[in-house]
């Protein structure tokens, strides 16, 4: 008997700030193939796959009613940013990206160890090679 496949659902997280901040997107797991094509097609064009995949979400239109997973509902409700960063997110899912990447460089500052080695460096001419 076979290890069977278990069906995964995505939760999408959305940074403190943004306009997201606070919405539960829930994603049925991606095939590779649907990530690939996802990934060439552009926003407005990936709707029709984000609704295939998409399980709930507690997103409301301006009026407080739950927004519908349709399409139409999509288009009129959803501003281009919006439905760029429910996209992205999904990838990063489906991809595995599940931390921030590590913080950028300090400026090109050496860390502690790096300069304590520098110190510690001969800094004294090499002597010249011996004849052979």
């Amino acid at each position: 008997m076979g290890k069977r496949l278990e069906r995964r659902t995505y939760v999408l997280h959305f940074a403190a700030g943004t306009y997201l901040d606070g919405a539960e997107i829930r994603i049925r797991s991606t095939p590779i193939s649907v990530l690939d094509e996802l990934e060439k097609l552009n926003f407005t064009d990936s709707i029709p796959l984000l609704l295939e995949y998409l399980e709930d979400w507690n997103l409301e239109d301006p009026d407080g009613e739950p927004l519908k997973q349709t399409e139409e509902a999509l288009r009129e409700h959803l501003e281009m940013p919006v439905l760029k960063e429910i996209i992205v997110a999904w990838l990063k899912a489906g991809l595995g990206i599940t931390a921030p990447l590590d913080p950028p460089s300090d400026s090109g500052q050496p860390s502690p160890d790096t300069a304590s080695m520098e110190l510690s460096m001969p800094m004294e001419p090499l002597s010249p090679n011996p004849p052979s």
